[in-house]
């Protein structure tokens, strides 16, 4: 009788962290914008402010949403090292599986794949006012074809702090 009240135990725990995690796993905050911070290394406090700075710029729910920002890539064209050949397929099928919002990134990396054609074309995603702001600013970030693929960040405070 004893080792029956053993199991009968032993599964009673594990119903119960079976509900625990099936729980947490339903409480996790919806992650609105999802983007990649490439060669520029930083402590995990400044990329958990610039991941709060845009929810609250996008006017996010801090309780049921998130930005999400990995810091932690580096790619290096011209080595092709083995991290940069893990990282270039990472963000490749991030792209193409348009599972990603944004990259900040040097202006070779956003030609590389404005050149596989993987960027929108930010005069067809903005609004004509946005894109005419950006473009009087000196903002856009325009690659070899033409194409309006990023904005400028050389000049502002995310550059600069």
């Amino acid at each position: 009788m004893k080792k029956s009240k053993k199991w009968l135990i032993v599964l009673f725990v594990f119903v119960i962290l079976c509900f625990i995690i099936w729980k947490k796993d339903r409480m996790q905050k919806e992650v609105i914008l999802d983007g990649v911070l490439i060669n520029q290394f930083l402590k995990t406090e400044v990329t958990e402010q610039i991941e709060a700075d845009m929810l609250a710029a996008l006017g996010g729910d801090s309780q049921n949403e998130e930005v999400y920002l990995d810091a932690a890539m580096s790619i290096d064209l011209e080595a092709q090292d083995p991290d940069t050949v893990t990282n270039l397929g990472k963000i490749t099928t991030y792209v193409f599986g348009k599972e990603l919002d944004f990259m900040i990134v040097e202006p070779e990396i956003a030609e590389h794949y404005a050149n596989l054609n993987g960027l929108a074309d930010l005069q067809e995603e903005l609004s004509e006012e946005l894109t005419e702001e950006l473009a009087e600013r000196d903002l856009l970030y325009e690659s070899e074809s033409g194409k309006a693929c990023g904005i400028q960040l050389a000049e502002s405070t995310f550059v600069k702090e």
